[in-house]
């Protein structure tokens, strides 16, 4: 409950039923205990507006809240156990291991969605 009213609970939507309106993505950057995830978009459709992104990670999150519609993106910076990786690489070859595995973004598009996209990927991106 809110000022009296029911509160409805949003669901969370995946990246590609929102790809015509806006594209969210990440990378990972920085090597050992060192390093960051930025998350950046595009807005596709000027009716579309970006509210806030939080980062889920495995001691607990972050927060970032659009007030800039020129910016398009934001860098979480990663300490203690959320920092830790297998390897120095930089950028992150997103390889086997999934450091990251268990980090969540959220992205809240105002008046549609929230997103959810696990940071899971897992690619070859030394071998492209």
């Amino acid at each position: 409950m809110c000022c009296d009213e029911k509160m409805e609970m949003l669901s969370t939507k995946d990246p590609s039923e929102i790809s015509d309106d806006i594209i969210i993505d990440y990378k990972i950057t920085g090597g050992y205990n060192e390093n960051v995830v930025e998350v950046f978009w595009k807005i596709k459709n000027e009716t579309t507006s970006l509210e806030w992104i939080y980062l889920r990670t495995f001691t607990g999150g972050q927060l970032k809240y659009v007030t800039n519609p020129k910016k398009t993106s934001f860098v979480f910076a990663l300490a203690d156990e959320d920092s830790y990786v297998y390897c120095d690489e930089d950028p992150c070859l997103e390889c086997t291991f999934r450091c990251k595995r268990g980090f969540e973004i959220y992205a809240y598009i105002k008046d549609k969605a929230i997103v959810k996209i696990p940071l899971e990927r897992m690619h070859a991106n030394w071998q492209s």
